[in-house]
């Protein structure tokens, strides 16, 4: 991620159980990235679900943004499976683009457009725009 990342955390009962950072990386372009981390204490109870959405959300009504990007090693479906709960649509599938612990890893690539965020979310205004 390039830019200053806004960390945004998610709360539970009085716990931060996980960290979404939303970076603005082009700002003339309107484009953002987001990342995660949850605990997986927490895990299976929609709770990463509901607050990538919110972050989602986020960067297009309150930042204005037009497209927000992620990525998440292949083998990580909890990761890749959590952004397509979201609506989030895979865009890439990068060969060894990544090198961890000693072996490379292929990489998938998502993204979303602020009017199709609006599409999940017909209640909400997000700023849609040239």
């Amino acid at each position: 991620m390039y830019g200053v990342p806004l960390i945004l955390a998610a709360e539970f009962e009085g716990t931060v159980v996980g960290d979404f950072p939303l970076t603005i990386n082009v700002p003339e372009y309107r484009q953002g990235e987001v990342g995660f981390s949850f605990h997986q204490g927490y895990t299976g109870r929609g709770l990463a679900s509901r607050t990538l959405a919110i972050v989602l959300g986020f960067g297009f009504i309150q930042l204005g943004l037009h497209r927000i990007t992620a990525a998440t090693f292949a083998d990580n479906e909890r990761a890749w499976r959590l952004m397509e709960r979201v609506g989030m649509r895979r865009e890439a599938h990068l060969i060894h683009d990544g090198f961890v612990r000693g072996r490379w890893m292929d990489v998938f690539g998502y993204g979303m457009l602020a009017d199709e965020w609006q599409a999940r979310h017909p209640g909400l205004v997000a700023v849609v725009s040239p």
